[in-house]
């Protein structure tokens, strides 16, 4: 990537506006900036599709590390994971920021990334739409789906029917008194949506029994 490339990436003001002091130091803000760019540009063909998981520092041996004395030159490296949307298995890639480019890239096809923000409210709005979830809610006298709190958790891969292939969610279920109520006060327990995040199918709703939910905070 060309030194004006890197420069617009970091907003215009260059990587070395806030320079490092030692190899361990965290990316900046620009460095995560050229990454991006540099990622961006290797892998186009995703477009819009692209999901950055994680931008890192890609720590240099300990020996580097020890060695180092302030004012040392440095070289700083990050690594990557990134996703298509939609799309199970991610990329694992190293960057060198100094140079702008791709340094290494592997694809693992069956690999699942961290849920995403985005992912954890888009899940809940699937899960608080299923008629299944309200029926069971209705069950328990909650009719009052804005007042339901749905949090996801990742989950693996058993050989469970209908689960292979999936990036699934198994998620926990809350209620809350009122807008503002502490709603970990009040579990739904025995409700377990199950999730595919990819899709947003809600694949099942596992109920284990009606239990009272804890009224008071």
């Amino acid at each position: 990537m060309a030194a004006d490339t890197m420069d617009k990436a970091a907003g215009g003001i260059g990587v070395g506006s806030v320079t490092p002091l030692h190899p361990l130091e965290p990316l900046t803000k620009d460095e995560i900036s050229v990454v991006s760019a540099v990622i961006r540009q290797d892998m186009s063909e995703l477009g819009d599709a692209l999901r950055f998981e994680m931008i890192e520092l890609l720590e240099p041996p300990k020996s580097v590390v020890r060695a180092f004395a302030s004012g040392d030159p440095m070289t700083r490296k990050a690594r990557v994971n990134v996703f298509k949307a939609g799309v199970v298995g991610v990329w694992r890639l190293t960057v060198s920021i100094d140079d702008g480019k791709v340094l290494t890239k592997d694809h693992v096809a069956d690999a699942c990334p961290m849920i995403q923000l985005e992912e954890f409210m888009e899940i809940e709005d699937a899960v608080k739409k299923d008629p299944r979830f309200i029926d069971a809610c209705k069950k328990r006298g909650l009719t009052d789906m804005s007042l339901i709190c749905v949090d996801p958790w990742s989950a693996g891969n058993f050989g469970v029917d209908g689960e292979e292939g999936r990036h699934l969610s198994h998620a926990f279920c809350w209620v809350k008194s009122s807008e503002n109520d502490n709603l970990y006060a009040h579990p739904i327990d025995g409700l377990n949506p199950v999730v595919d995040i990819k899709t947003l199918e809600v694949i099942r709703v596992d109920d284990h029994g009606i239990t009272p939910v804890p009224r008071l905070d």
